[in-house]
């Protein structure tokens, strides 16, 4: 049976996918994925948003 992967543990695996070992590029690499997760955090939330406007919309 598999179990939920943790916020923490998806942070640290994707941290590992996707940044170099050098010091120098991981908070760089770490910054850029931090502002990625955020903005499509966001954009599903415009998309949640107009979903819900249009089921509102349509019950009216």
């Amino acid at each position: 049976m598999s179990r939920a992967i943790q916020p923490e543990e998806g942070l640290a695996l994707l941290r590992e996918l996707s940044c170099p070992d050098n010091e120098e590029g991981n908070e760089t690499c770490l910054t850029r994925l931090i502002f990625f997760t955020i903005f499509h955090a966001l954009k599903i939330s415009r998309a949640m948003q107009l979903i819900k406007n249009k089921i509102m919309f349509l019950k009216s």
